[in-house]
């Protein structure tokens, strides 16, 4: 366990000479290691200025369900690295993990938690991420409708495309049809659509579309995913030529 970091460094380094390239992405399974040397690692990839240049995303990958000691050591982790592109968390935390705006401090364009129980639906709109995927997530149906009104009213999130497994079924139809009767559709244009994938091993998906058109010209389109990941596309106008538009609306 104490050569692992050396072990792991050397490694990479011999690579990188192989290949003539730096490292880009580096994931870590940190229950591989002990904490100084996890430390090392994070310390000579995001924090030494001749590594932290070339490497843009960080991916965590636990073994097992997290220890308050371990949840330390991700807070130290999250704290220290700089993941420009892409943060991607697979572990399952304990119940005294709390979120810190820090961990997102350098806004990585894509951010995947495998479990996000420990995100709130306040702080969870403040991101500022493009795309953000939120897996085991505790939102309810309250907090889709809340998201829904808010879009229909004229609010643009910071964000462009959510993905959220939500912690109970949503039935989309339903809270439509609750906002349509609140009138809370009354300024905005929708389109319905479902489409159902059937595949070679038997499983089926069905999706339920809501594209909803505002007059300032933003689209935002609702997929809800046999009834438990609620996505949401968002396309503003003056966007269309960014490279990261999203690809969805394209068509």
């Amino acid at each position: 366990m104490d050569s692992g970091y050396a072990d792991v460094n050397t490694f990479i380094l011999y690579l990188s000479d192989v290949f003539n390239t730096g490292l880009t992405d580096f994931e870590l399974h940190y229950h591989d290691f002990n904490r100084e040397d996890n430390e090392k690692i994070i310390d000579f990839y995001f924090r030494n200025s001749e590594n932290k240049k070339s490497v843009r995303s960080l991916s965590l990958v636990g073994a097992h369900p997290n220890t308050s000691e371990d949840d330390e050591l991700i807070d130290l982790i999250l704290c220290r690295q700089d993941a420009s592109c892409r943060l991607k968390l697979s572990m399952e935390h304990t119940s005294n993990f709390k979120f810190k705006t820090e961990y997102f401090r350098n806004t990585p364009i894509l951010v995947e938690l495998h479990d996000s129980s420990w995100i709130s639906f306040d702080q969870f709109l403040e991101m500022e991420s493009y795309t953000i995927a939120l897996y085991r997530s505790t939102f309810k149906i309250p907090h889709f409708k809340l998201l829904i009104e808010k879009w229909n009213s004229g609010w643009t999130p910071k964000w462009r495309v959510i993905m959220v497994e939500s912690s109970e079924e949503v039935n989309i139809d339903e809270c439509v049809s609750e906002l349509v009767a609140l009138g809370r559709f009354s300024e905005v244009q929708v389109e319905r659509s479902e489409v159902k994938d059937e595949y070679s091993d038997g499983e089926v998906s069905q999706r339920i579309i809501y594209k909803i058109h505002r007059s300032d010209k933003a689209v935002g389109q609702i997929i809800v995913e046999n009834s438990f990941m609620f996505s949401l596309y968002v396309m503003i106008d003056s966007e269309k030529n960014s490279r990261l538009y999203p690809q969805l609306f394209l068509s």
